[in-house]
């Protein structure tokens, strides 16, 4: 069951699972190109994904509820996503949403606003 899915600016489609995977692919023209799985690290739920400043931003949820979020660079690489100590970032729904200027992670009557420089902690 698919989850989540972006249209990112790297010119790739990103879809998410219920069984963290994310599948990476594009169409030109006509031709489908060959399309790659991408395995998230202990098969969390991909609750949303989202393009920002490079990089796939990705909201999971684990079996107990618990998640958080990740983040996948340009190379593929899956990293945890760090919030500073100040904030206060959601715990038990992760969601994840962006636009051009800034990337807003939300849930549990929460949320974080990131410009890629500085945090604000919104609610």
């Amino acid at each position: 069951d698919l989850q989540a899915i972006v249209c990112a600016g790297d010119g790739y489609v990103y879809a998410g699972d219920r069984f963290g995977r994310i599948i990476k692919g594009r169409f030109r023209g006509k031709k489908n190109e060959k399309w790659e799985a991408l395995q998230l690290p202990g098969r969390d739920s991909v609750c949303a994904l989202a393009w920002f400043n490079g990089k796939i931003y990705v909201g999971v949820k684990g079996l107990l509820g618990f998640g958080g979020f990740l983040t996948i660079n340009e190379k593929g690489k899956i990293e945890e996503c760090k919030f500073p100590k100040k904030t206060n970032p959601p715990y038990l729904k992760h969601y994840v949403t962006a636009c051009e200027e800034a990337v807003l992670f939300y849930g549990d009557n929460r949320a974080l606003l990131f410009d890629g420089k500085r945090w604000e902690q919104i609610i």
